[in-house]
């Protein structure tokens, strides 16, 4: 399989993982390669960019980061980086600030459940 196959099948996986979030999540048109999508995967919420490094080892370029990070902010979204080696395994990236707001607002929200259920 080759380097853009396997891009194009991680691409089309996590557009799947996140249509219950956003259903219309689908790869972006040339992988974000034109002026109107960024991104490998079109989602409102996300600007997020697919590597599939093809090796064991999994590393993330700081130039294209920068890069996601600054076409993120342009479009007001969260920049993800997602990467994945050869045995398949995947990581999400993303700027660790943004992992704490994250993790906090999932633990206010299950702190409102929990009291909503004592209640």
């Amino acid at each position: 399989m080759s380097n853009r196959d396997k891009g194009s099948k991680l691409e089309k996986y996590v557009a799947s993982r996140l249509e219950p979030i956003y259903k219309y999540s689908r790869p972006t048109i040339a992988s974000g390669a034109t002026p109107v999508e960024k991104g490998d995967i079109k989602n409102p919420y996300f600007l997020i960019e697919c590597k599939n490094w093809g090796t064991e080892s999994l590393s993330i370029k700081s130039d294209v980061w920068k890069k996601v990070k600054i076409e993120a902010a342009h479009d007001r979204k969260d920049p993800v980086y997602v990467i994945e080696n050869k045995s398949g395994i995947r990581l999400a990236v993303m700027d660790f600030d943004d992992w704490v707001a994250f993790v906090f607002e999932l633990l206010e929200l299950r702190r409102k459940e929990e009291q909503n259920e004592h209640n």
